[in-house]
This record gives structure tokens, sequence and C-alpha cells, in this order.
């Protein structure tokens, strides 16, 4: 049965001016819209993953030049992130579009490793325990080929 006397109604209101973009259609403006929460979201990881919630100085360039080295870290761990997805031999179980940085961060970039010097050349030893050796080395040298 209705569990209210009078029924809930929701009502989703748009207002918005464009000045000289008036032939822009109503729901090119609705997924502009709805594209907005993604990049609140990114914002957050931004804020919280990298802990940039609070820039270290008070002076501008200093914090300007921290914002611009987190958006590069940033952009580095989700390309990162999108190469390990669509390599065949990722460990997850189900199908994600993405990883959260926080995920990536504890997943590979913690993942246990050694320095080894033998013959002159110095080269990464990683743990073959976790799931993420084999594709993250299939995306470094993916990258390597690339430069």
């Amino acid at each position: 049965g209705q569990l209210m006397l009078v029924p809930d109604y929701e009502v989703e209101s748009y207002w918005v001016r464009l000045k000289g973009y008036e032939h822009v259609r109503m729901s090119d403006v609705l997924a502009l819209y709805h594209d907005h929460a993604t990049c609140e979201q990114f914002h957050s990881e931004l804020k919280s993953d990298l802990d940039l919630e609070r820039l270290p100085s008070g002076k501008m360039k200093t914090n300007a030049l921290v914002l611009v080295m987190g958006a590069f870290v940033y952009n580095l761990l989700r390309l990162i992130g999108q190469d390990l997805l669509s390599d065949p031999r990722h460990p997850l179980h189900h199908k994600v579009k993405r990883r959260r940085i926080k995920t990536i961060i504890q997943t590979v970039i913690t993942m246990a490793g050694r320095l080894v010097r033998r013959s002159r050349q110095i080269w990464m030893k990683r743990t073959r325990r976790s799931g993420y050796s084999e594709p993250l080395l299939n995306v470094y040298q993916k990258w390597r080929e690339a430069r």
C-alpha cells in the first residue's frame, strides 16, 4: 500500500543561462551536469588519496608547485591503474572501469621488492606472491618501448 497520505514527488530543476550558447540542447546540459559528479570524485581523490587537503606552505608559489606535482603524480598513477586494468592477467575477479588512486598506491607502489646489484647492473627484484607483479612488469615494458 501507500506509505504516506500524500504521495511524495521529486522534481529536478536546472536553471542554466549560457550566453552565446543558446544552441546547446537540454540533453547536453543534463549530461554536463551529471558529469559534474565525476569531476567532484576526481577532485576528492586528488585531495584525500594524495593528502593534498592542506597545502604545506603559506607561500603561493610553493603551494602552486606542490599542486602541479600532485596533479602530475595523480595522472601518472591513473595511467598505471588503467594500464593494469587492461592487462588480461590482472588479479581482479570482477570487471571494473577504474581503480581509486589509494588502491593503486596500496597494491602497486607498496609492493615488496629489492634493488639488486650484480655485474655492473642494477635491477629491481619484485615479489612473485603478488598478483600484480606480471601486469606491472608489462606496464613498465610497454612504457619503456614507447619512449
